[in-house]
Order: structure tokens, then sequence, then C-alpha cells
């Protein structure tokens, strides 16, 4: 037996964006009301809305961009939830992850700050004053988890408006695929990682988009073997 957990968020008019992403246009382009024969919209949105997977190449020139990845890629059989819990502006430093990181082996890990609490309390802040992940800290998960492929969390960026010039080098840091010896990781950021979620036995990432992009909108499947 196993369950599914959906870690995405719905994608709607009032998803909170990350400073200056263009919000969500929907536009008429068929309409029952005026003799068309069907109805019909046109999306216009941001790569990175709602939850979403980034790809290298969001900040290296020569990154890897989404297409380059098979739906095998995307499964992830042994995810790792970390709590570590943040309010607005924080920095998650080495030593907030070194007590709880047990699993090197981990392909997934998934950081819970529970900053999550402000994302329909107070968008503005859940927006503009999210923890941000420092570039050491980057630098020691790559390090430490030689097997990880994935890294996610429940903010709407591993970067935030307060530290954004730390937020890119952490990106950077992430993404690169030659200073370390592990893979280049993929980035999950805006997830649902819910309080009462202890373990995840496998995770499963589908993005909307398969093009040339260096992000998109996912769903983000927990699974978990009962």
């Amino acid at each position: 037996m196993h369950r599914f957990l959906y870690l995405s968020y719905q994608i709607n008019s009032k998803t909170p964006l990350y400073p200056e992403a263009p919000a969500l246009e929907i536009k008429k382009v068929k309409d029952m009301d005026k003799g068309d024969a069907c109805n019909a919209v046109s999306l216009t949105l941001s790569n990175h809305s709602g939850t979403h997977v980034d790809a290298p190449s969001h900040f290296l020139k020569d990154g890897k961009a989404l297409d380059g990845y098979l739906q095998a890629d995307l499964i992830f059989t042994d995810p790792y939830i970390v709590d570590c819990r943040k309010g607005p502006d924080e920095l998650i430093a080495i030593k907030d992850l070194q007590p709880v990181a047990v699993r090197h082996d981990t392909s997934a890990l998934l950081i819970r700050t529970g900053f999550s609490k402000y994302r329909s309390s107070d968008p503005q802040v859940y927006s503009y004053h999210n923890p941000c992940l420092l570039p050491e800290t980057a630098e020691w998960i790559r390090k430490e988890f030689r097997n990880l492929k994935l890294i996610g969390i429940d903010t709407i960026s591993f970067s935030s408006r307060s530290h954004r010039t730390l937020g890119a080098e952490t990106h950077r840091t992430l993404f690169d695929g030659k200073k370390f010896k592990g893979p280049p990781l993929l980035i999950a950021e805006d997830m649902n990682l819910p309080e009462g979620i202890d373990r995840l036995d496998q995770l499963i990432i589908i993005p909307m988009f398969s093009l040339p992009l260096d992000g998109s909108p996912c769903a983000a499947l927990g699974v978990v073997y009962d």
C-alpha cells in the first residue's frame, strides 16, 4: 500500500510571487457567451510561479536546462525532510543543519522552515522577507551530501529580497557542476511541506513544461509506503 502526498500549491491570482515576478494574467480567446463554439483562455505567468523547479541554467550561462532532464531523472527514492525553523529575513547557517543532517546518502534534501505559515496570512512577508540559505551553507551541503540531486524548501526562494547578493551566490553554488563531486542540483522552491510529514519514501517532480527553460511550475508528489 502507498499514499500520495501533494507537496505543491495550486497557482491562482493570489499566489505569492518573488519580488518583480509578473503576476498571472488570464485572457479569454474564445467565449461561448459571444458566439464561439467553446471557451478557451491564454495564460501568461512567470516560470517561477508557485511551487517550481529551477534548473542550473537559471544562474549559469552553460547550465543545463529543464529539457535536458528525463522524467526518470526527476524521481527521487530517498527524500529526507530536515526541520530548520526560521523567521523573517533570517539566515540558514551550517550550524542550523548540522545537528539533523544525518542522511548523507539522500538524493533529495527538503528543508522545512515553517515559514509557510506566512504564505496565506501575510503574503507580503512571505514574498519579501523569507529566510535565505547562506552560500557557505550551500557549499557545506554540496560537500556533505555527495549523492544529492535535488534540494527543496518551503519558502518562495533560497534567496530573498533582503539578501539578494548572498542568494545569488547560494544558487550558483547549488547549481555548480564543476567544483563539487556530485551532479549540479535541481532546486524546488515554494514547496508545501506541512507539519506531520515525518518521512517520504519517494519524491516525484513533474514540471509543467519540458522546454529549454531555466525553471517551471511543477507538481511535487510525495509517496509514502505503508
